[in-house]
């Protein structure tokens, strides 16, 4: 069975236009038969971005059901991201504290948007059996970009496989959207990240959009068409 995780989120309401929730339950989730119970927003109503992020890593580690990630026991099965102009990937900014993180699964991103932010880490998202990116628009071809910004090592040029080749877990699997991944394909029908876990499935956060939520990791942060990116 899938499960949907969010790789970021904008602290605004589910409802919200620049819900990244939002607009994955309107391109993918709302058209497909996925329990609301396997699908996992990232809580935003009542909780600061800090909060929320802490309430999100709960999430992941007591759906995987251990503190620490094994390397032969990915995360997700499946993650798929986009990439931002300024080649950021959920919402792994060029330059910000978060890219340094390696504890803590989900942080809470001030200062790089007008708005706050909840991303997943490179810890979490590192941990994926097959990770793919979504992009679209000529903005970010690498032929638009100046020689200095062609020559720098972005936050998504940073997400690597780390774990050993081991068969897919049979229990159950959950998948990770992104944003701008998602935005990109508005009107097709995408899965990012899957990830298989024995862990029992924790109740999805309440979202007012929908029962369900995704791990959908904004592939674009600042959503380009959606705004991903």
């Amino acid at each position: 069975m899938i499960h949907v995780f969010w790789g970021d989120e904008r602290h605004v309401p589910p409802d919200h236009p620049d819900s990244n929730f939002g607009m994955t339950h309107a391109a993918l989730l709302g058209r497909v038969g996925v329990p609301n119970d396997n699908v996992h927003a990232i809580p935003t109503v009542g909780l600061s971005p800090q909060a929320a992020a802490a309430a999100y890593e709960t999430t992941l580690r007591d759906f995987y059901g251990r503190d620490r990630i094994a390397a032969a026991r990915p995360l997700f099965d499946i993650t798929l991201l986009g990439i931002g102009a300024d080649g950021h990937t959920a919402s792994l900014f060029p330059g910000h504290p978060a890219l340094d993180e390696r504890d803590h699964w989900s942080l809470a991103v001030l200062g790089a948007k007008a708005e706050a932010r909840i991303t997943l880490t490179y810890s979490a998202l590192d941990s994926s059996r097959h990770v793919a990116f979504l992009v679209s628009g000529a903005e970010k071809h690498d032929g638009s970009q100046p020689a200095a910004v062609r020559e720098l090592k972005l936050p998504h040029q940073f997400v690597e496989l780390h774990h050993s080749p081991s068969p897919p877990l049979p229990a159950r699997s959950a998948t990770a959207t992104s944003e701008s991944a998602a935005a990109a394909e508005s009107s097709k029908t995408t899965a990012a990240t899957t990830k298989t876990s024995k862990a029992p499935s924790p109740a999805s956060p309440t979202s007012a959009a929908a029962p369900s939520a995704s791990a959908a990791e904004t592939a674009d942060g600042d959503r380009e068409t959606a705004d991903t990116s």
